[in-house]
């Protein structure tokens, strides 16, 4: 990146910090956002160099940096910025100013009362850089206890993101990384409170696992490599297409999630942070049974963050399908996830066209993925009605089919989504030759196999 798009960027990401540290400056909002759009036009003008993985996500990031900006300073989401936990007693100190806020699930509503805080310099450095929201350098903020996991189930609030996309428990505006918030993938296994053994002992489990991903995924990149130098989809076999797409799938899964077990590992190791304080940035495969739970279960979930502000915003003011009417429930629920995977698209595309690559590519990627939720959902309904299969309990026949179908799936959407890190239709500007840009840049087998 020049020295003049850095500016740009630390410009934008400037005048963010301040408006989040004044909320309460409209003119400050207006110089954050105009700074960000004008980041996000400046990209597109003047891409920075580099390869295709090295340019792609960091056009993610500068995309999702501009998003977070407008979601957090103008749309307000519940979803979003300043939540507290629901209290018992309304009202508060005599005199001190409060403001009544709705919150709309699935069919009802609920009211909660909010401060309307400033937030510090460096929460809000924390709350516009980071991937998965607010808490990557700092401990919870608004929050008038600490955050602890035994807590979470006593109050619930409305279903999750599966059914609303609204609410997942009444501690949600805790540290982004602790147990059981709804930016966490779900279905993951609660840890302990970490003592200095066990935080060793956390920090090199996390290590280890981050140097073993890499390993694993740069042999399988050297492999295809050394083995074919070029990709014909008409001609290649239905078997090598899948195996090369789950490859892909894995490349995007691990390059996430190497770096994430790398800092978790030594933040912890260094006494930072607590091991609870970070849940694994993506879920287990055992329950990605369906798609839709392979992206609300096993994928990372920090998509949410920029997608549903906005994605919310157009389906409750716009089509007029309120979150606490009955009438249009599945309507509204379909209108959110066809807007989260927009928006999903529009963030992939945005890095992909400051990378060289063809934005097609993530538009099918995108729309087929909601389209094979509609189906899938749809055919169990079906099912259902026809007493072929029981409506509250998936049998293992079921669960194994769905693990077939997921895996298919995804395997074959994959390859072409990540054209561009793979010579699928275009070519890779700093691979002189092969077939798949090595992770990171960096090959650890290809000297050692030559």
């Amino acid at each position: 990146m020049t020295s003049y798009g850095s500016l740009v960027l630390l410009t934008s990401l400037l005048f963010e910090v301040l408006a989040l540290n004044n909320l309460s400056d409209t003119r400050l909002k207006v110089m954050a956002t105009t700074a960000s759009l004008y980041a996000l036009v400046y990209f597109l003008i003047s891409p920075p160099p580099g390869s295709f993985m090295a340019v792609w996500p960091l056009g993610m990031n500068i995309h999702g940096l501009v998003q977070r900006c407008i979601s957090y300073l103008w749309l307000r989401s519940p979803t979003e910025l300043v939540r507290k936990e629901k209290e018992k007693e309304k009202g508060g100190e005599k005199g001190q100013k409060r403001k009544r806020v709705k919150f709309s699930g699935e069919g009802e509503e609920l009211e909660l009362d909010r401060d309307v805080p400033d937030i510090s310099v460096l929460d809000a450095l924390d709350v516009a850089t980071t991937f998965r929201g607010v808490g990557w350098f700092v401990k919870p903020l608004f929050l008038q206890s600490p955050c602890k996991s035994s807590a979470v189930n006593k109050h619930p609030l409305p279903r999750t993101y599966s059914h609303d996309g609204t609410f997942s428990h009444e501690n949600l505006f805790a540290n982004m990384r602790t147990i059981n918030r709804r930016f966490e993938a779900k279905g993951l296994p609660a840890r302990g409170s970490s003592t200095s053994s066990s935080r060793i002992s956390f920090a090199l489990s996390q290590l280890l696992s981050a140097a073993l991903r890499f390993l694993a995924l740069d042999l399988g990149i050297t492999y295809v490599n050394k083995s074919m130098s070029s990709l014909d989809l008409d001609q290649v076999s239905i078997a090598r297409r899948l195996a090369l797409g789950a490859l892909m799938m894995l490349y995007v899964r691990w390059t996430m999630d190497i770096p994430f077990r790398v800092a978790s590992g030594l933040f912890v190791l260094a006494g930072v942070h607590t091991a609870e304080e970070w849940p694994p940035l993506f879920g287990d495969w055992q329950d990605a049974y369906t798609v839709r739970r392979f992206w609300s279960h096993t994928w990372h979930q920090g998509m949410r963050l920029i997608a549903e502000p906005p994605v919310n915003l157009f389906v409750h003011s716009v089509l007029g399908l309120q979150a606490h009417g009955h009438n249009h429930s599945q309507l509204r629920y379909w209108a959110k996830v066809f807007g989260n995977f927009f928006m999903a698209f529009v963030n992939h595309a945005y890095g992909r066209i400051l990378a060289g690559g063809d934005p097609m590519n993530d538009w099918i990627m995108f729309t087929l993925h909601p389209i094979a939720i509609w189906i899938e959902s749809s055919l169990r309904d079906v099912a259902v009605a026809a007493g072929w299969l029981d409506s509250h309990h998936r049998s293992r026949i079921e669960i194994y089919c769905g693990y077939i179908w997921v895996a298919g799936f995804v395997s074959w959407t994959f390859l072409d989504f990540m054209d561009g890190a793979i010579r699928v239709h275009g070519n890779i500007p700093a691979l002189a030759s092969g077939l798949i840009e090595p992770a990171f840049g960096y090959s650890f087998w290809t000297p050692l196999l030559q």
